[in-house]
């Protein structure tokens, strides 16, 4: 309470709810020596028959007092039962049922329309949804999920029942890694992409495949140091394949792309053929990079 509240409730206003009467009560008790305090809680409740579960709000909140007395420790003393032993008895809303004040600010309460018997019985029916709702979906913690568990398997098996699914899930985890990592990669089914696998069977006599984890880039420097006598072909032509990969066509482009594809094939499986007629013996040559085809 504020400043001077407790004066304006005993000696002006006079009325008000609990927490006046409790907070004003402890003052008193201070003044003549008596260790108070004031406790805050609730009182009452709403049991729903439906689900049997008992729903406590906001307006069931109460405050009371506990003294302290010399022999026997802290006792409780409700200073609002001295004065409306209703809302002791029956509870806030019972005692205040005949009066406006009840939920003056709430016009559209479903509570406030209890006295019809089907508007009462959906609100029921709505507490029991958000009561379930609660228990079974937002306070699912751990102990829970053990009594459910519990319920299906019972208390023998449970543990041989977990550890056989955990077995199950590793077995079928591996077994799909092992799949994964065993097959391999299906190469996208391009004219350059087959005609790269051509010229890998080309020149597969002198023992110059391309490696799978090797680049278009270290893969024409190996093939020129291998046939130095086309160094300068090689190049050039292992430029522009990697000019076409890494180009972003963008509208009539594309056109113009698709035609570059087809001679960069055609010049490709040339090469492989070219490469292919040389000597296995005699692909050592001395460098002539500056000679041209």
């Amino acid at each position: 309470m504020r400043n001077n509240d407790i004066d304006k409730f005993l000696f002006e206003n006079r009325a008000g709810f609990c927490a006046h009467y409790s907070s004003s009560f402890v003052f008193i008790m201070r003044l003549m020596g008596i260790p108070a305090r004031v406790v805050a809680g609730y009182q009452g409740g709403e049991l729903n028959p439906d689900s049997g579960h008992i729903t406590v709000r906001q307006y069931d909140a109460h405050a009371w007092v506990e003294v302290w007395l010399e022999n026997q420790g802290w006792d409780s003393v409700d200073p609002t039962a001295q004065v409306a032993p209703n809302r002791i008895s029956l509870g806030l809303r019972q005692a205040l049922a005949k009066g406006e004040e009840f939920l003056a600010g709430n016009n559209f309460s479903l509570i406030k329309l209890s006295h019809l018997a089907w508007l009462n019985g959906f609100r029921f029916q709505l507490d029991q949804l958000n009561y379930y709702w609660h228990q079974r979906v937002l306070n699912f913690n751990k102990n829970r999920q053990g009594s459910l568990l519990k319920e299906w398997f019972g208390n023998g098996v449970l543990k041989k029942s977990l550890y056989a699914l955990a077995t199950l899930f590793c077995l079928l985890f591996f077994s799909m890694a092992i799949m994964l990592l065993w097959r391999k990669p299906v190469a996208r089914a391009t004219l350059l992409g087959r005609t790269l696998v051509s010229f890998d069977k080309k020149i597969r006599r002198h023992q110059m495949q391309r490696k799978e984890s090797e680049g278009l880039g270290d893969y024409s420097e190996r093939l020129q140091l291998h046939f130095p006598q086309h160094a300068l072909s090689i190049k050039r032509l292992f430029d522009q394949l990697q000019n076409f990969y890494f180009a972003k066509p963008m509208g009539r482009q594309f056109d113009a792309k698709a035609a570059d594809e087809k001679q960069l094939a055609k010049n490709l499986l040339k090469m492989a053929r070219k490469l292919s007629t040389l000597p296995a013996a005699k692909t050592a040559l001395a460098d002539d990079v500056g000679k041209t085809d």
